[in-house]
Formats: C-alpha cells, sequence, structure tokens
C-alpha cells in the first residue's frame, strides 16, 4: 500500500484512539446530577456567607457610605462582594433554565469566590490555588460548558488581569516584575488541573456506563431505595413491569410504586414490608411467589431479593432485584391441570395404565392395573416392571429396554401388540399392549396401556371354530348342490325325452286332455332341466373359478355381446358403452356377468325399445361398473329381495326364468372382492352397480 494514502489513515485512528480517553460530558443520571448540584449550590451559598462575614470578623471599617461599597476594608465591601456569590447561588439553585445554565451559574459563583479571596487577601499566592480547588469541585457536573468557561474564567483573571494590572492579582515583586512568567506558571497548573479533573471525570462516564449498560440489559427488574425508602434508581425492565414512567419514580417512597401481597395473596402492612426489612437489620430478604400490584390495579407474581446496601460500614439503603413469574405460574398451572387431566382418565380407565422409569421401576399404577394385576400401587411402587411378566420373557424384556437406552432414540411408539401377563398370584392371562417413551429432565420414562383380551380371545377362538365348522359345512353343502344336480339330470333326460316322444307320437290320437297332460310334463321337465343347471352355474362360481388375472373388460364385453345378438336384434335393443379398463378378474365369471345384466335388461323391457348403456369409473380403490336401462323399473323395497336365489318378483307367465340369476351376479362380484347394488324407479327404468377393486 502506498505510504501517502496509510499516513493519514493511521493518523485518524490515532486521534480517534486519543478522543476515545477525553469525556463526553452530559451524560449524569438526573439523580446524580441533581444531588451533585445540590452539593455544589450550597458550597457557593457557604462560600457567599464567609466572603459576607470577613469584614466583621477581620474588623474591617463599618463606614456606610456608597462609596464604602467600592473602598476596599470596608465592611459594606466584603458585603457586596458575598452578595453576588449569593446571587450566583440563587440563579443557580433556582430549578428554572437547563442543566448547563444552572450549573454554569454555580461555576461562575465559585469562580468568583476564589477571585475575591484573591482580591480580599491581596493577592497572596496560596489563595490562587482556590481557582484550581474549584475546578476540581465543578467537574463533578460532569459537563463541558461549565467547566471550560469556568477555566475561561481564571484565563482571564490571571492572563488578562494579572498582565495589565498585576498589582491587583499578585503581591510581590517578582510576580508583578514578571506577570507572563507567573501568568505561564499558573496557565501550567490550570492545564494539569484540568487533566486530572478530566481523568477522573473519564473514569466516572466508564463506570456510570457500565453500571448503566449492566442495569439497562438486565431482564430483571432492579431498584435502589435510600434509608427512608425512596427510589434511589430504578432500571427500564423494572420500570416496565411496574408500568412506570421513564425517571417517573425517583424519589417517591417505595409505597407510591407498588404494593405487596403475600404468596396467599394476603396484605401485606406498610410497616412490615418485607422488602425494607434490610434497613431495619441488615439482613437479606428474598421470596417466591409474592405479588407485587401496580398502579393501575393489576398485579403479577414475582420471586424478589432484597439485600442491604453498605457503604463504610453504615447501611445507606436496599437494593432490590425481583422477576416476574407469571410464564412459570402460568406453566405449572397447566402442569397441574394435565396432571390432575391425565389422573382422572387414567383413573377412570377400564385398561391398565402403568408407568416406569428408564431403569424398568414402576413409578405409576392406576386402579384398571390393580383390579388386573392383583397388586396395589402401593405394593408394586419402585419395582421393576418385569414382575408383571411370565419368567420367561423377563429376560428378553431387560435385555430391549437396554438396547433402546443405548440406541439414544428419543422416543418409541409401539404398535398394539399381544403378549402374555402375569397376575400377583402367578396366573398367566392375554393382553394387549401399546407402549410409548417420553422424556423429563433429560430422563426417559415409559407408559403402556395394557387391556385384559382373555374373553376376546377366548370368542375369537370359538368365532374361528364356528367358521371352520361353517366353511366346511359350505363346502359339503355346494359338494351336494352339485352332485345332488348333476345325478338328478341323467332320469330327468330320460322323463324329458319320453314325454316328448308320447307329444310327438300321439299328438291328436288321444283326447284333448292327455295331450295337455302330455304337454304339462314336458314344459316342467325342461323348466327343471333349466333350474339344475343354473344351480349347477350358481354352485360353481365358489368351487369352479378360475385364478383372478388381468382381464380386458373391453374384450369381455364384446363377447357377451356377440352371445346376445339374436335376443338384442329380437328386442330391435340399442346397447353403448364407454371405455372400459383392465381389472383384476376370472374372465369367465366376468363374462357371466355381464351376460346376465345385460340380458336382465333386455328380459324385463316395457313397450319401448331398449336403450342399454354400460358405464365404467375410477372411485378410489375401485372401478364402478354400472348397467343402465329403460325398462320397467323395480320398487326399491324389493331391491335387496331380488339378489336373494329363487327371489322372483313376478310370474313366470309374465316374465321367464328361474329366479337365480342375479344371485349368480352377487356371488361373483363378492369372490371379485366388490358389491352389487341397484338404483331404480318403477316405469323408468333401473341400474345396476358393481365395483371390482383395482
Amino acid at each position: 500500500m502506498d505510504d501517502r494514502l496509510s499516513t493519514p489513515v493511521s493518523l485518524a485512528a490515532r486521534i480517534r484512539s486519543l478522543s476515545s480517553f477525553l469525556p463526553s460530558g452530559g451524560a449524569l443520571p438526573e439523580e446524580v446530577w441533581s444531588a451533585r448540584h445540590r452539593f455544589l449550590v450550597g458550597l457557593t451559598w457557604l462560600h457567599a456567607l464567609v466572603i459576607a462575614l470577613i469584614g466583621p470578623i477581620f474588623g474591617f471599617s463599618w463606614e456606610l457610605s456608597i462609596g464604602a461599597i467600592l473602598q476596599d476594608n470596608t465592611v459594606l465591601h466584603t458585603f457586596a462582594e458575598g452578595l453576588i456569590v449569593a446571587l450566583f447561588a440563587f440563579l443557580g439553585g433556582w430549578r428554572v433554565g437547563s442543566r448547563k445554565l444552572r450549573a454554569t451559574l454555580v461555576g461562575f459563583g465559585l469562580m468568583s469566590s476564589s477571585a475575591i479571596f484573591v482580591h480580599l487577601s491581596g493577592g497572596y499566592i496560596e489563595f490562587h490555588f482556590h481557582f484550581f480547588v474549584m475546578l476540581v469541585f465543578i467537574a463533578l457536573y460532569q459537563d463541558w460548558v461549565p467547566y471550560l468557561l469556568s477555566v475561561v474564567y481564571v484565563a482571564l483573571h490571571h492572563g488578562v488581569v494579572g498582565i495589565l494590572w498585576p498589582e491587583g492579582v499578585y503581591n510581590h515583586p517578582a510576580a508583578i516584575n514578571a506577570p507572563w512568567t507567573w501568568a505561564g506558571i499558573h496557565a501550567f497548573f490550570v492545564l494539569w488541573s484540568c487533566v486530572g479533573s478530566a481523568i477522573a471525570w473519564r473514569f466516572n462516564e466508564i463506570a456510570f456506563a457500565r453500571t448503566k449498560l449492566i442495569l439497562d440489559c438486565a431482564g430483571e427488574g432492579i431498584f435502589g431505595l435510600d434509608q427512608d425508602g425512596k427510589v434511589t434508581f430504578i432500571n427500564p425492565a423494572a420500570e416496565s413491569m411496574l408500568r412506570l414512567g421513564p425517571s417517573a419514580s425517583i424519589g417517591k417512597h417505595l409505597g407510591q410504586i407498588l404494593r405487596h401481597n403475600s404468596a396467599d395473596s394476603a396484605d401485606i402492612a406498610a410497616e412490615a414490608e418485607p422488602i425494607l426489612a434490610p434497613l431495619r437489620d441488615g439482613n437479606s430478604r428474598s421470596s417466591s411467589d409474592e405479588f407485587f400490584w401496580r398502579n393501575d390495579g393489576t398485579c403479577f407474581p414475582v420471586d424478589y431479593t432484597s439485600t442491604a446496601m453498605i457503604e463504610r460500614e453504615e447501611l445507606t439503603g436496599v437494593v432490590t432485584t425481583f422477576r416476574d413469574v407469571t410464564e412459570r405460574h402460568l406453566r405449572e398451572q397447566d402442569l397441574q391441570f394435565s396432571e390432575a387431566k391425565f389422573r382422572a382418565l387414567a383413573e377412570t380407565a377400564n385398561d391398565a395404565i402403568i408407568s416406569a422409569d428408564g431403569q424398568g421401576n414402576i413409578i405409576y399404577f392406576n386402579q384398571a392395573a390393580e383390579r388386573a394385576f392383583g397388586y396395589t400401587e402401593s405394593d408394586i411402587a419402585g419395582k421393576p416392571i418385569t414382575l408383571l411378566m411370565p419368567r420367561r420373557s423377563q429376560d428378553a424384556c431387560r435385555h430391549g429396554l437396554k438396547r433402546f437406552l443405548a440406541s439414544g432414540k428419543s422416543s418409541v411408539i409401539g404398535k398394539t401388540v399381544d403378549l402374555t401377563a402375569m397376575r400377583k398370584d402367578g396366573s398367566e392371562f392375554a393382553i394387549e399392549m401399546s407402549l410409548a417413551s417420553w422424556k423429563a429432565n433429560r430422563q426417559t420414562f415409559f407408559t403402556s396401556i395394557i387391556r385384559d383380551v382373555t374373553e376376546r380371545k377366548q370368542a375369537q377362538d370359538a368365532l374361528t371354530q364356528k367358521a371352520a365348522e361353517l366353511a366346511f359345512s359350505n363346502k359339503e353343502l355346494e359338494q351336494f348342490a352339485y352332485v345332488a344336480s348333476h345325478d338328478l339330470q341323467e332320469p330327468l333326460r330320460m322323463v324329458a325325452s319320453y314325454t316328448t316322444l308320447l307329444a310327438k307320437r300321439y299328438k291328436g290320437k288321444l283326447d284333448t286332455d292327455a295331450d295337455e297332460f302330455i304337454g304339462f310334463a314336458v314344459d316342467g321337465a325342461k323348466r327343471m332341466q333349466g333350474l339344475i343347471q343354473d344351480l349347477l352355474a350358481y354352485s360353481r362360481v365358489g368351487t369352479r373359478g378360475k385364478d383372478l388375472a388381468p382381464t380386458d373388460c373391453e374384450t369381455v364385453l364384446a363377447d357377451s355381446l356377440q352371445a346376445l345378438k339374436f335376443a338384442i336384434q329380437d328386442a330391435s335393443a340399442t346397447v353403448t358403452h364407454d371405455e372400459l379398463p383392465t381389472v383384476v378378474a376370472d374372465e369367465t365369471q366376468l363374462g357371466q356377468l355381464f351376460q346376465n345384466l345385460i340380458g336382465n335388461a333386455l328380459k324385463y323391457r316395457n313397450s319401448k325399445a331398449p336403450v342399454i348403456h354400460f358405464g365404467a369409473r375410477r372411485d378410489r380403490e375401485s372401478w364402478i361398473f354400472s348397467v343402465h336401462d329403460n325398462g320397467i323399473g323395480i320398487d326399491l323395497q324389493y331391491a335387496d329381495r331380488i339378489f336373494v336365489i329363487f327371489q322372483r318378483l313376478h310370474t313366470r307367465e309374465e316374465y321367464p326364468g328361474t329366479g337365480i340369476g342375479l344371485a349368480v351376479c352377487k356371488k361373483i362380484v363378492e369372490r371379485h372382492g366388490g358389491r352389487i347394488w341397484l338404483d331404480s324407479e318403477l316405469s323408468k327404468g333401473s341400474t345396476f352397480y358393481f365395483s371390482i377393486p383395482v
């Protein structure tokens, strides 16, 4: 870097470093400034009194003429000079004007008293040091304006007056003969007096700044009281919590800024105020969960400490620190409410609720647990939770607990599992248990909810046995239906064949009744054959079905329509369909389902030409198929009946059939994991819906 550029920067840095040693001035807190100002005003009055009494004390002339006021060695002259200093004391002590103006007036009063002492002494060199002492006192204001004006006063007195009229300032020939030299000597002492004052001033500022920073940054409320219980200082946190204006409480008695209640909300008498107790015996006081009342009528809970201030082994006041513990109270109330709610729920629960610490020792045991295990809470508290398990399971439980704690995991919420527990008497019983872990104060705890499922297990076992028996019975029934239907076909075919042969060979050769009887026999045999075929189809749905596989519904519908081609043409029907999906199904049974539903729509038509629409839409995890027609419709009060085997709503003369077709449809849909239902209105058509899982 260029030296020409670095030099100014370095010089500026040095200047800033040196300027940091100079006091800023005007930063004294109001209460501190006021105390110092009162002292300096009093000092000025003292000088005025001393000057006024010099004449009488030293036997000056009591001449009372106008000229005596300006004449040295007269009482009237010293009295007039004392009045000058008193005037500055009066104006400076008057609470009008700014701090700088009032401090400047006091400074002029003290400097004037120094000049008067020099004048009245006849210029004795010892009295010149009074100026330097007064400069030190004026530095107590820590304000540059009155201080520099006082320095200017000294410079004018010793410089201008001392050089122009040395006889009025000095009383010895050396100073009178060389006034410039003596002015320089005095200037040297003034300079070092200023340096010393500035250094003390700066240290004082730093101490005040640090104290103020600590008080301002403190989260706790802090205030100080003098021996009379009046506020000497208070930090912003305390003002905020007590809702006081900035510095509005300075000088006020404690009782004027807050009222105090004990932890049980009882009023505390003023004479028994514990915050002020250290003023009586010097011992600190601390308390928790008491209440401070603000002037606006609101209160808040606090923890506080009141400590005696000791200066030079004398008690001078107290310092009180306090903390608003409203949040803690709310948390404690929430905790108490949560605990009460938990206990209310836990003690009224029908399930056993047990909590254990990280070592597996029981810390809570509700009444349901007492009933289930036979222990009382006092019996089992602090005992290992493994006591509630069969001995064969206890080691596994202990090892599992150690593994979990060693893993460092924050929580475990287990699914409900079926286990075996052991009562106090050693008997075992089946339970259903869920487990969760939780943390408090960096410790791990466990809570389990346990339900005795002995009765449910017994019921499940009984139900499983019944289901197995029912499945076996259904299988036997289906096998019987199939065998019976199959074995009936052979004699039935023989009956049908011979009755048909009789009808053909003897038609017209017998009387009319014989022809009618033979016709009844032929018709009955054919209907019996159809019924047996439908029963076989119904029984095969659950026993002869193919494995489910991806099946293109478009192809299945096309095959079904081809099989119904002549029926569609005969009814002059119109059949339309949506784009159909591929589903997992038994292709043969799906075709039978489509054919039965479309065949029904063709069969149960009215005078209008049938219009049939085959639809499909996706609904979450299923495909919903629909077959809509414009036929005769169905009264919905019979909607469930039509899916029951052999249930018919019309006579065979009105509409032929066996009453098995829709029952077969229902069985096919249920085999595929779906359901079938109907929406219809008489004379306005029907819509059959069925679902096939995706």
